[in-house]
Order: C-alpha cells, then structure tokens, then sequence
C-alpha cells in the first residue's frame, strides 16, 4: 500500500519496542508514540522506501524541501513493494 509519510506515521508498526511504564505514560523506543502504541517513523525508519527518487525539477536547493503540491508516497519494504498501484 502506498501511503504519504504523515499518513505512515499514524499506522502501528510490529518493530516498535515499547518498554514498561513511566506512571501512566508508555516508553516507546525507536519510535513514536501514537497513544499507547509504537508507529511507524516513516523515512527515519530503515526498511521505508519511496515510490520513485526525487526529481531534481522538484527540489528546493535552498531547503531540499519538494517544490510541487503533490506529497510523495512510500510503503514499509519489509513486506515488499507493492504490487498495485492505487
């Protein structure tokens, strides 16, 4: 499934290490915390790729930020690349 980053950041990931309790609040490690559940890190993590290599027509060399309106899209690569395109 292709997914934006922020929309990755919000699905829980089998890989998040959660470690005990600080009173009520749960330590996640490697991480971030989305209630009381590891999520995904998106491109911090190591196994996310990207649909498809920035451009260089879509880069901000000043920011390195994307330049177009359109937000890239990704997936986890430990299940693989996705077949179907949405």
């Amino acid at each position: 499934m292709l997914v934006t980053e922020k929309e990755a950041q919000g699905r829980w990931c089998p890989y998040g290490h959660q470690a005990g309790f600080f009173g009520s609040t749960p330590l996640v490690f490697n991480r971030q915390p989305n209630g009381d559940v590891p999520s995904c890190l998106g491109s911090l993590c190591m196994s996310w790729r990207w649909e498809k290599p920035k451009g260089i027509r879509e880069i901000d060399l000043v920011t390195t930020e994307l330049v177009d309106d359109q937000p890239r899209r990704g997936y986890c690569g430990l299940a693989g690349k996705p077949d179907v395109e949405e």
